[in-house]
């Protein structure tokens, strides 16, 4: 029977080829008819293949070309689009940003005729001509004014009421600041540093308006009450770096006072860092050097205030009355 075997890697023309070649040497009486036959067919074959191969290259390089035209094109109307005229032409590599100066100016003086001086003081002084501490009748009273002021200017106004947990001094007997002085054969002397609240400063007007003692109450909200007593420990902003350097330079602040800045840190995270490590005590206060411009009368009369937005008992929870679907 018969049987052909196939090898991939030879061609169907290298068997005519090769059969063309076999033929040619039996019928030749020379070798010159066989080198002859041998090098025309090759040459027919290599043509033959060279014409088929150019079209794909041919192919893949118009659509290079036609590919790169679309890309030319959409970059030249983008910047046509982008580009705005410009009155003069810009110097090389420098970029030149117009700007209306007459329009600016004309702008904000339409805007300053828009406020009125002596409206603004009107307003400022009945807001703060009493303190208004959060959930006292005189906040209610202020929220009230508030609420007519806006509804007379046209606005629809609602109020709320909120349920939230809140921290008064006792505004009769405020926290005193004391240090003790040894005196030789007196004995120790406690000289009183603050008496804790401060004195109305600035133009008389303003004076008259913080004669309520419990507008010059100073305290820490949500601290807790009682008197303590120890060394004193300066700990710079009260990280938990500037602990580690007090460490470091072994400095104890077990049954310590800690005197701390305000600043790099809010200020529950002071008093935490410094109560996990045994102190009795911390004193905040704000540094002149960073909150205070030279000249003025504000240090040592006055003291830093902070403010609160949320309810301390629920901080992860909104304070909006706001009925709720409650899931089982």
């Amino acid at each position: 029977m018969p049987m052909m075997v196939t090898r991939p890697d030879i061609s169907i023309d290298d068997i005519l080829v090769k059969e063309q070649l076999m033929n040619d040497e039996v019928s030749s009486n020379g070798q010159s008819s066989l080198r002859t036959s041998r090098s025309s067919l090759i040459k027919r074959k290599r043509t033959a293949n060279t014409g088929h191969n150019w079209l794909p290259v041919a192919f893949a390089a118009s659509l290079v070309g036609i590919l790169a035209t679309v890309c030319l094109l959409l970059v030249l109307a983008c910047l046509a689009i982008r580009q705005k005229p410009c009155d003069q032409p810009s110097p090389s590599g420098v970029l030149m940003l117009k700007e209306d100066n007459e329009k600016l100016d004309r702008i904000s003086k339409e805007l300053a005729a828009q406020f009125d001086a002596k409206r603004i003081g009107h307003n400022m002084r009945w807001m703060a001509e009493s303190p208004h501490i959060a959930g006292t009748v005189e906040n209610a009273a202020l929220i009230r004014r508030l609420r007519e002021e806006y509804e007379r200017l046209g606005f629809v106004v609602k109020t709320y009421n909120y349920t939230v947990l809140l921290n008064y001094p006792d505004f009769d007997n405020p926290n005193t600041l004391e240090v003790k002085k040894d005196d030789g054969d007196e004995g120790d002397v406690w000289m009183r540093l603050s008496r804790g609240h401060g004195h109305p400063s600035g133009p008389q007007q303003a004076v008259n308006e913080q004669l309520d003692g419990r507008s010059e109450v100073w305290w820490s909200a949500y601290s807790a009450n009682g008197t303590a007593e120890g060394r004193l420990v300066y700990c710079n902003f009260g990280t938990n770096a500037d602990f580690k350097t007090l460490e470091e330079m072994g400095i104890d602040v077990r049954g310590a006072i800690v005197l701390i800045r305000y600043g790099a840190l809010v200020r529950s995270e002071k008093v935490e860092e410094a109560e996990k490590r045994g102190a009795v005590g911390v004193v905040l206060y704000s540094d002149p050097a960073q909150y205070i411009h030279a000249g003025s009368n504000a240090s040592p009369s006055c003291a830093r205030f902070g403010r609160g937005s949320r309810d301390f008992a629920t901080p992860v929870f909104d304070i909006f009355s706001k009925p709720r679907e409650t899931l089982s």
